[in-house]
């Protein structure tokens, strides 16, 4: 037999005896599993107080998550705004008239997104 419970057999052998099929070793913590599943129903104060834990922990990930979002957001839009304003400051002059055409027309937009006047 091999070591994950399957049957060898050597076509060799003249013995045509057959090795008894074992299951494979029960995984470890399968019990707690199983004792976990069973309590489900039943309601005890320490799991209550388990649940309300883990709820108030679910709450105030889920308010450090939010704020991490609005941090990124705003960290986000300052780092357009400041690329916008390093475009606006380009030098064109030196490219040929078809990139020019298209820088002004890049900076005209953003002179109307953030309402500027440039002569």
């Amino acid at each position: 037999m091999t070591s994950d419970g399957h049957i060898g057999i050597d076509l060799n052998d003249d013995n045509d005896e057959i090795e008894e099929i074992r299951p494979p070793p029960h995984p470890m913590g399968g019990d707690k599993e199983k004792d976990r599943a069973k309590g489900k129903g039943k309601t005890t104060s320490l799991n209550s107080s388990v649940g309300t834990e883990r709820s108030t922990r679910s709450v105030e990930m889920m308010a450090q998550m939010t704020q991490w979002n609005t941090t990124l957001e705003k960290h986000m839009t300052e780092t357009v705004r400041l690329t916008e304003y390093s475009l606006l400051m380009q030098d064109v002059r030196r490219l040929d008239p078809e990139d020019q055409e298209a820088a002004k027309a890049v900076k005209e937009s953003i002179q109307e997104k953030y309402n500027l006047k440039c002569k």
